[in-house]
């Protein structure tokens, strides 16, 4: 947004400086995220008329694609900064199917207003190409064949990889259409639930050395065809090369969307990730377990990235794969951090030595230098970077809501958590942390209303319950954390430790002491058997009120580098060993700055 950057402007008790980028009320500054702040700009300076959501699009996000709810997250938050400092009622209306309005009568005190407020008349409102939103469906395998539903993923993985390269398309991850891959689901019906415009949808019937694979774009409106097209191929193995038909499909598409492509868009759209067929099919089969993410799978992943890197070295995505898979082993497998992330960043560097246009390599090496190297300024910057390459990667936008929030910024953690669940609706995970958010910032009844809403999707998902477990808590509501917390460990088989520590924290804290040193005595007798990380019997003891204890711990899981010790200076949990200095000198070491 490029304004005159020499106005300031009031209305009511409040002042609005360009010059200083400041907002205050009475002589008080008031806070406000970057956005936010623009977004102000855009309707102060337009007072009493409307201003066209795609318009606010444009002057607050120029060049980035971002969803209409992320708009509607920022309008919230700006409203919410101006009733906190004193303004009296809603100085902003939303006019339906419209845009919003301001208003509140406007003095501009230095400068003048832009031209275009001089009258009623809405400014033409600058041309957007047209962002498509698309679900890559998990193809159908005719015929009896070995390893379908692979088959059926990876075709689509593939072909989302590459569709996701495209700035005009917001494409949904190969985690969301997991679930479909042996779905009777009309297609139409899968759309509305990914609240996509279109569906890509597929057949693949092999015939000796030949496949034959049908691919159709649907419309979820009208279920009418946009486009269809069948194509013969020939294949060495078993099963169709899917690397050898995404070219073609990727670029039809684009055309029956009339898609406007810039000259990299189509040079990346056509590039090629390896010249070895067997590498290609060990990188869709290490995807393929990648986003399954349990344990076992994620060493499946693992084995499958490490054999298309021995195929094909200068595989950029292979290493990729392995990034993805060793950050995810820490929290899935229980993998030691310091055995795990140091492989990630290498995987990582070497993925982006051969395409720095990753955003996946980028994201993983964020995430790795977040709650591992506790580097904030170079994670911030690859988390950034990578939603620069690829603003509809829902990962690198959950994942640094995650530092957002880390850090103590939770209006710009919750906008772009929003964001996240937006391009990933149904993800389990990204919807919890959008509660999770929520419950760092303090707000314990948002997080509770959305944590709610999760379980609609899936009510035995573990890691919700335990999330639920922890804002009911800061809601005063102990009876209820109890028992959320109790079915989170029910529903992982007591698998988690982590789990098991909050319920025993829980325990505790509602004075039921000797369910709570069952509690601890269960995790040492797994800890004798395996490793239960420091950070757990932190958390467990800190809720029995030994302090001392939960400090050796916490002073222990630094030393592992726990990948939940930067969450610790939000966690509400940890409230009561705040204001120990040793505790403050553990936060003091993770540089949070």
């Amino acid at each position: 947004m490029q304004p005159s950057q020499d106005q300031i402007y009031e209305f009511d008790r409040f002042r609005l400086s360009l010059p200083n980028r400041e907002l205050s009320c009475d002589g008080e500054p008031v806070a406000l995220t970057p956005k936010a702040f623009e977004t102000l700009v855009a309707l102060i300076q337009r007072p009493r008329q409307i201003v066209s959501k795609d318009e606010l699009l444009t002057l607050v996000w120029p060049e980035t694609f971002v969803e209409e709810a992320t708009l509607t997250q920022n309008i919230y938050t700006l409203r919410k900064a101006l009733a906190a400092a004193g303004a009296e009622g809603s100085f902003i209306d939303t006019i339906p199917r419209r845009g919003y309005r301001f208003n509140q009568p406007v003095t501009a005190i230095a400068g003048e207003f832009p031209p275009q407020a001089a009258s009623a008349t809405l400014a033409p409102t600058p041309s957007l190409p047209t962002r498509h939103t698309v679900a890559v469906l998990p193809f159908e395998v005719l015929g009896a064949t070995e390893d379908a539903e692979l088959i059926a993923v990876g075709m689509a993985d593939t072909l989302i990889t590459r569709l996701s390269q495209l700035s005009q398309l917001i494409v949904r991850p190969t985690s969301a259409v997991l679930r479909y891959a042996t779905a009777t689901s009309i297609a139409t019906e899968i759309g509305r639930d990914l609240r996509v415009e279109a569906v890509l949808m597929g057949t693949i019937q092999n015939a000796g050395p030949r496949s034959r694979v049908g691919v159709q774009l649907v419309s979820v409106a009208d279920a009418a065809p946009i486009w269809a097209q069948q194509f013969d191929v020939a294949s060495d193995s078993d099963q169709p090369d899917p690397f050898a038909l995404q070219d073609s499909i990727s670029e039809q598409v684009a055309e029956a969307l009339s898609l406007q492509l810039t000259q990299q868009e189509e040079d990346r759209l056509v590039r090629p990730h390896t010249a070895s067929a067997e590498a290609g099919r060990a990188y869709v089969r290490g995807r393929y377990f990648w986003n399954k993410r349990t344990a076992q799978d994620l060493e499946k992943a693992l084995t499958y990235f490490q054999q298309a890197v021995a195929e094909d070295d200068l595989y950029a995505r292979a290493h990729a794969g392995l990034a993805d898979t060793y950050v995810l082993l820490p929290l899935y497998a229980g993998r030691a951090p310091r055995k795990s992330f140091p492989e990630a960043e290498k995987a990582a560097r070497r993925a982006l030595a051969l395409d720095d246009g990753l955003a996946e390599a980028h994201t993983s090496l964020a995430y790795s230098r977040f709650v591992y190297g506790w580097d904030w300024q170079a994670a911030e910057a690859g988390f950034l970077r990578a939603i620069e390459l690829k603003p509809g990667y829902a990962t690198a936008n959950h994942w640094y809501a995650f530092f957002l929030a880390a850090k103590g910024r939770y209006d710009e953690a919750l906008v772009t958590a929003q964001r996240a669940v937006d391009l990933d609706p149904l993800s389990m995970v990204i919807n919890t942390d959008l509660g999770f958010v929520h419950y760092f910032a303090r707000r314990p009844e948002l997080a509770i209303e959305q944590l709610e809403r999760t379980l609609e999707l899936d009510p035995e998902f573990p890691y919700t319950r335990f999330a639920l477990g922890l804002a009911l808590r800061e809601a005063g509501r102990g009876e209820e954390a109890i028992e959320q917390a109790g079915l989170a460990v029910e529903l992982s088989q007591g698998e988690n430790t982590a789990l098991l520590a909050c319920h025993g924290h829980l325990l505790a804290r509602a004075g039921r002491t000797s369910e709570a040193e069952e509690v601890l005595a269960r995790l040492r007798t797994i800890d004798r058997q395996g490793e239960v990380q420091a950070g757990d019997f932190a958390l467990l003891l800190a809720g029995m009120g030994d302090i001392d204890s939960a400090l050796t711990y916490l002073r222990r899981a630094q030393e592992e580098r726990s990948r939940f010790l930067v969450f610790f200076a939000v966690w509400p949990i940890f409230d009561r060993l705040r204001e120990e200095p040793e505790f403050q000198r553990i936060l003091s070491e993770l540089n949070l700055g």
